[in-house]
């Protein structure tokens, strides 16, 4: 009777160590779960604020562009135009106003040909101090 207690009392505390051991591994097995979901969690804010993020600094962005000093801004306008300053200068002032770049159009095509005969008559205007008539050949238009 004594041999069959001792049996049953060292198996029934096997089970309670069984049983125990079991615990620690169902809690460690939560909190590798519950780790899972906060990282889950956390991605989930981080693409959420990266996306804000991105929204708002497209919507400063002009504002920004627009302080900055020492030229910058035209730096940025010619890099975001994918052209030197002069050639996105040219491009903002015909999408802006193209009736007005029409015309700036044909009149640097009537300066080009004649600078040399502008240029002298300038000149005599400076050096008279009074108004110059000058003769400039005015090019056919274009067909």
């Amino acid at each position: 009777l004594a041999a069959g207690q001792d049996l049953m009392s060292r198996a029934a505390g096997r089970i309670d160590a069984a049983a125990e051991a079991f615990k620690r591994e169902q809690q460690h097995l939560a909190g590798v779960i519950g780790t899972v979901r906060d990282q889950r969690t956390q991605r989930q804010h981080l693409a959420w604020m990266c996306a804000g993020t991105f929204v708002m600094s497209l919507l400063i962005l002009p504002f920004l562009a627009r302080a900055l000093p020492f030229g910058w801004n035209e730096n940025l306008a010619a890099f975001l135009l994918h052209a030197d300053r002069w050639n996105a200068g040219q491009a903002l002032m015909k999408s802006t106003n193209p009736g007005g770049w029409s015309v700036l159009s044909a009149e640097m095509n009537l300066v080009e040909p004649n600078h040399a005969a502008l240029t002298a008559c300038r000149e005599a205007a400076e050096k008279t101090k009074k108004e110059q008539h000058c003769r400039i050949v005015v090019p056919a238009p274009r067909s």
